[in-house]
């Protein structure tokens, strides 16, 4: 309960007192290099492939259950949040920063389909975070790095004009909702029993 209302008291100062000011700042003073773009893109996918691969070849040798279910949570986990992610933006409809600062008085939209007004909240955010839960589980020791490297894939975007501060804090509480939430847990248990019962093995 601590965590989630930090997330909200954070959610809710970003919102109001910085978000525009520090995206006007952003636009007006640096200009978005195609190897941002790229980097931002390429790291996300590599990081996610990482979490999965990591725990899946772990689960393999070590011939776990645990691993194996681990490995298919995040997955699950990723998969959740990918669906989340697309009813939230087009419920929410909110503009991105370039059109928001753009003079217009529109700042949101509900379900427009268009892509300019799905800025909250970040996918980017979302994966990276989710990514970033499950390896913790798995190397609890590196956790200030593993955050450190899921806030950095995340903050590409707002270089890119792509999000507010707040979209990227909106996505990494539902990241740690999804990682959390007792139902989603269920579903996930549901899952993994209907693949066990497939006889799947991971012995050799």
């Amino acid at each position: 309960m601590i965590k989630h209302t930090l997330f909200a008291i954070t959610l809710f100062l970003s919102f109001t007192f910085i978000d525009h000011p520090l995206s006007a700042i952003l636009i007006d003073n640096t200009h978005p290099q195609k190897w941002i773009s790229l980097l931002s893109k390429l790291s996300l996918t590599l990081f996610q492939s990482i979490a999965w691969l990591a725990i899946f070849f772990i689960a393999i040798r070590r011939k776990s259950d645990r691993y194996i279910t681990h490995s298919y949570s995040i997955l699950g986990n990723l998969g959740i949040g990918i669906v989340i992610s697309f009813i939230l933006k087009v419920a929410i409809g909110r503009a991105r920063p370039e059109l928001a600062l753009s003079g217009g008085s529109l700042l949101f939209h509900p379900f427009h389909i268009k892509n300019y007004f799905h800025s909250m909240p970040s996918s980017h955010a979302i994966s990276a975070f989710i990514a970033t839960g499950g390896l913790i589980r798995l190397f609890p020791k590196k956790k200030v790095f593993l955050i450190t490297i899921g806030s950095i894939i995340a903050l590409t975007r707002l270089f890119l004009f792509k999000h507010f501060l707040s979209d990227l804090v909106f996505g990494a509480w539902i990241a740690y909702w999804i990682s959390n939430a007792s139902i989603i847990e269920m579903v996930k248990g549901w899952i993994w029993t209907k693949i066990k019962g497939l006889k799947f093995s991971i012995d050799p």
